[in-house]
C-alpha cells in the first residue's frame, strides 16, 4: 500500500475507527508508542534515555563476548530507528554523540587498533559534528566534543585527519 492509497482508505473511515485504528497501531507497534511519547512530551530525555540504553547494551554485548563481535549494523538500525520517532535535531545530535563518546571508550579501554573500525568512528564523527553545526548546537555539545577528541587522542582513533571543532 502506499501513501494515496494510505489516504483514500483513511477518508473512508469516521473519527471512532480512526481512533481505533490508531490505538491498535499504538499498541502493537514500540516505533508508535516511541514516536508519540516523543512528540507527545515536552521532555525528550526519557525516550532519548532508552535509546542510549539500547546502544549501551550493543556495547556491553561486544565486551563480554569477542571484542570483535560489536555489531555496526545494529547499532547504525538503533540511530536510524530514534531518528523516525523525533522530530528534534539536538536529541538526534545527542544521541549520535552518545554513539561516538561509546565507541571511542570501547576503543580505549579494550586497546582496539582496528583501522577500519576506527575509520567508521571517525566517518560518523564527522556527520555529527556536521549536523551539530548545521543546527548551531555547538555551544550546547561543546564540553562533550572536547571530551571526545581528548578521549579520542589515547589510540588516535581520528588519526592524521582528526576533526577540529571549530567554535
Amino acid at each position: 500500500m502506499n501513501k494515496k492509497e494510505l489516504k483514500k482508505y483513511t477518508a473512508t473511515l469516521n473519527k471512532e475507527e480512526l481512533e481505533k485504528e490508531l490505538m491498535v497501531l499504538y499498541e502493537k507497534f514500540d516505533q508508535v508508542k516511541n514516536y508519540y511519547a516523543a512528540e507527545l512530551s515536552n521532555d525528550t530525555q526519557e525516550v532519548l534515555g532508552l535509546y542510549k540504553l539500547r546502544l549501551d547494551k550493543e556495547f556491553q554485548r561486544a565486551s563480554s563476548r569477542s571484542l570483535n563481535s560489536y555489531r555496526t549494523t545494529e547499532i547504525n538500525h538503533i540511530i536510524k530507528e530514534f531518528e523516525k520517532i523525533t522530530v528534534f535535531s539536538q536529541d538526534i545530535a545527542d544521541l549520535k554523540l552518545y554513539r561516538i563518546e561509546k565507541a571511542v571508550d570501547f576503543i580505549n579501554t579494550y586497546h582496539l587498533d582496528d583501522q577500519s573500525y576506527f575509520a567508521s568512528v571517525a566517518g560518523h564523527y564527522t556527520k555529527v559534528l556536521t549536523l551539530i553545526a548545521a543546527n548551531s548546537l555547538q555551544e550546547h555539545f561543546r564540553e562533550r566534543i572536547y571530551e571526545v577528541e581528548r578521549q579520542s587522542m589515547k589510540r588516535d582513533v581520528f588519526g592524521d585527519g582528526e576533526e577540529e571543532y571549530n567554535n
